[in-house]
């Protein structure tokens, strides 16, 4: 429901709400990288890893890259993650598809980014909170108390809800090195709690969203569609 409200927001807005739109996105690939909503925002073009053969058959990104495989700036800027690691890879498709919407939309954001750009360009972490606040607001679901970090938290429990007993692979997934950290994760209950926040007529409108199989109808696919003119849209910003 954010997403579709996020894109309704672009359309509707004059000349289009490009920051609108980067939110949706960042928000779809925090959601399947299981990002931490800084790092998701930091991620560039050269971040953004191609299949390579068989052993590594899906694309990826590396959070946190070592300082000496930057250049400039960006190696002055490096910083570790919050465990204090570098180099952290994730593969694209927490659904374990080689070529899912997230995959394709994280494709085509590194098409449109520039050498060295985030691929939420101009998008920055007060925005991102900004834009997030006020698509929930529009979408009632304040008493959900959703935040950026939380689609940080509702990947990881999605993952255990198909994977209950993986927790060692949401622990590499989430980089954390605490095992009561990712078992967390693993309680429905709070899961449960939102659902029953939303109510009945927001939930059918959320599922028959998720249902539907083409752009405009389903948000994913929609924003599929508005991501292939992201640049151009830079462009004409004078970015």
């Amino acid at each position: 429901m954010i997403i579709d409200d996020l894109l309704h927001f672009d359309a509707q807005s004059p000349g289009g709400d490009i920051l609108a739109l980067a939110t949706a996105a960042a928000a779809a690939q925090q959601w399947d990288l299981t990002g931490r909503p800084s790092e998701t925002l930091g991620l560039t073009r050269d971040r953004v890893i191609e299949p390579q053969g068989r052993k590594f058959p899906k694309w990826a990104v590396i959070f946190h890259p070592k300082p000496g495989s930057l250049r400039g700036k960006a190696r002055a800027k490096a910083r570790p993650s919050k465990q204090g690691s570098f180099d952290d890879t994730i593969f694209s498709g927490l659904d374990n598809a080689k070529n899912g919407l997230c995959t394709q939309q994280l494709k085509v954001l590194r098409q449109q980014a520039r050498p060295g750009e985030p691929l939420f360009s101009p998008l920055t972490l007060a925005q991102y909170e900004r834009y997030m606040r006020q698509s929930v607001a529009r979408c009632g679901l304040e008493e959900l108390e959703i935040t950026p970090h939380t689609w940080r938290h509702s990947s990881a429990t999605c993952f255990l809800i198909h994977k209950p007993e993986e927790f060692k692979a949401l622990m590499e997934r989430m980089r954390v090195h605490c095992l009561a950290t990712a078992r967390r994760y693993g309680q429905r209950g709070a899961l449960l709690r939102q659902v029953k926040l939303m109510g009945r007529e927001r939930r059918l409108l959320g599922e028959a969203l998720i249902n539907a199989t083409k752009a405009p109808e389903n948000p994913m696919h929609e924003l599929l569609s508005r991501l292939s003119e992201l640049r151009k849209r830079r462009v004409e910003m004078g970015l």
